[in-house]
């Protein structure tokens, strides 16, 4: 980044404020990238410690001002209207129609499924017996490695109620705010969308699997820091990649 960072800005001589800028921009660099991977690092550690939960079910469901701030920027984005309706439809066609439980675990498959796959073969051993030494498994297979990510997931998300309350009011069970249904329906566009941007094998392979791609927001705040990391590797960034992989095992061996 520092010799990138000194090309861009030196011509035919390197004066000293272009070599201080050039460091500071370095440093600011290194400071974000290392608060990126501590972040995601963080976020899969702690599918495998869920914090403590709230004890009202809809505790964890959107505040007001976020349901408007959902139905307010819909409303606002014309250039998307279209896709934006097709995408409601879409979810519209998988509450009346589909299995909304079984297709969250097979969302959850996917999305273990593709964080296994880009992982690079040495680190598969490592980061399964840190699982193992963490939670007390006594396997050791990549099919047992997807089993335990899978099943921690699903614990981690089974935990908390801001699933629950999304589920009840999607199935009809909870339907005295219209405000909220909107508010859901515009973050399944978005945040399918954002996934599409950031992972868009991921993202292909969640739409080809029956629309799953539209259900991501509701576990995307239990399952981002695998999919961010799976992004990371189909972005080319190799070496990040490796160092959340390797953030994940020292802090699951601590």
């Amino acid at each position: 980044m520092y010799q990138f960072v000194m090309k861009a800005l030196s011509g035919s001589t390197m004066s000293l404020e272009r070599q201080v800028i050039a460091f500071g921009m370095t440093a600011f660099y290194k400071g974000y990238l290392m608060d990126e991977i501590n972040a995601i690092s963080t976020k899969i550690v702690d599918s495998f410690e869920p914090k403590s939960i709230p004890d009202s079910i809809f505790s964890g469901i959107m505040s007001v001002p976020e349901d408007m701030y959902y139905l307010a920027y819909g409303f606002l984005d014309t250039k998307n209207r279209s896709e934006n309706g097709n995408d409601y439809y879409r979810l519209a066609t998988f509450i009346k129609e589909g299995d909304i439980d079984s297709a969250i675990v097979n969302l959850v498959e996917a999305i273990a499924r593709d964080f296994i796959e880009t992982l690079p073969e040495d680190k598969k051993d490592a980061l399964l017996n840190s699982i193992y030494a963490k939670i007390g498994a006594r396997f050791a297979t990549t099919t047992t490695l997807m089993y335990l990510l899978t099943s921690q997931m699903n614990r981690s998300i089974a935990r908390y109620p801001k699933l629950k309350a999304s589920l009840g009011i999607l199935r009809g069970a909870a339907i005295n705010s219209i405000l909220t249904i909107g508010a859901l329906a515009h973050r399944s566009t978005y945040d399918s969308r954002e996934l599409r941007e950031k992972n868009p094998s991921l993202y292909r392979r969640l739409r080809s699997m029956g629309d799953l791609d539209i259900l991501y927001f509701l576990i995307k705040d239990y399952v981002s820091g695998y999919v961010d990391a799976s992004s990371m590797q189909e972005q080319g960034r190799d070496e990040d990649y490796r160092r959340v992989i390797d953030n994940v095992i020292n802090q699951l061996n601590s």
